[in-house]
């Protein structure tokens, strides 16, 4: 009776065991499962965002092959990606943006706009660009562009917004000994003459700057690309 007593212990506590199992090994990975979804989905909203800014790569690769007719040519880029930033603390993020990146163009004003986003409760996502071009600087002829592309996304549960941002730098200046007379170079963006001395002519056409704003879009979208948060730049034939 004892020995009957102990198999039937044992066999409870077996059957058990494999019940307590086969609930570990079913319900652990719903539970990671839901953490790398969340993940996931900042992740997705921020590239769906991207995918919708769309490039003329035809038209961009055109203004690279130009390059020669500049005797100073340097460009860079820069990406920053903020996790898990607290909603609130959301507004501290904007500020640390606006002063650390005053240099590159983010002005007051962006600080402001880009602070609706935190009043306003059914917001998910939001893509932002914006462009700056510095002056030319005293005698050196050095003129420079900065573009910059920020995106937000926040958390399902509202708690959390993911930043991430990329800004193209480029400096440039015309090379003196290339200049030919009424010749133009990025389809007419700068034009000059050599009369006399070197004019540069900075009226401009409102689709000569589209077609140049189309190239720096381009850049600050290979920077996303070569991070991996995209896997492709979205092209299209038009200029917009």
């Amino acid at each position: 009776m004892g020995y009957l007593k102990f198999v039937t212990i044992t066999v409870g506590v077996a059957i058990l065991a494999i019940l307590v199992s086969f609930y570990i090994v079913k319900e652990g990975p719903n539970i990671q499962v839901s953490v790398s979804n969340e993940k996931e989905t900042v992740m997705q909203k921020i590239k769906d965002g991207l995918y919708h800014v769309k490039v003329n790569q035809k038209d961009a690769s055109l203004i690279e092959q130009q390059l020669d007719k500049f005797n100073v040519w340097e460009e860079g880029a820069e990406f920053v990606h903020m996790r898990k930033v607290k909603i609130e603390q959301f507004p501290d993020l904007l500020d640390h943006l606006a002063e650390n990146y005053r240099d590159s163009g983010i002005t007051s004003d962006d600080r402001r706009k880009w602070g609706g986003a935190y009043l306003a409760e059914e917001w998910t996502s939001k893509i932002i660009e914006w462009k700056f071009n510095t002056e030319k600087a005293g005698s050196t002829g050095v003129q420079g562009a900065r573009y910059g592309i920020v995106a937000f996304a926040k958390s399902s549960d509202g708690k959390y917004v993911d930043c991430m941002l990329t800004i193209y730098k480029l400096d440039f200046k015309l090379a003196p000994t290339l200049l030919l007379n009424n010749h133009a170079i990025l389809w007419g963006l700068y034009k000059w003459s050599t009369t006399e001395k070197v004019e540069i002519d900075r009226s401009i056409s409102k689709d000569e700057i589209t077609r140049f704003q189309n190239f720096f879009r381009y850049k600050a979208l290979k920077e996303f690309k070569k991070e991996g948060i995209i896997d492709r730049i979205p092209n299209t034939h038009r200029l917009e």
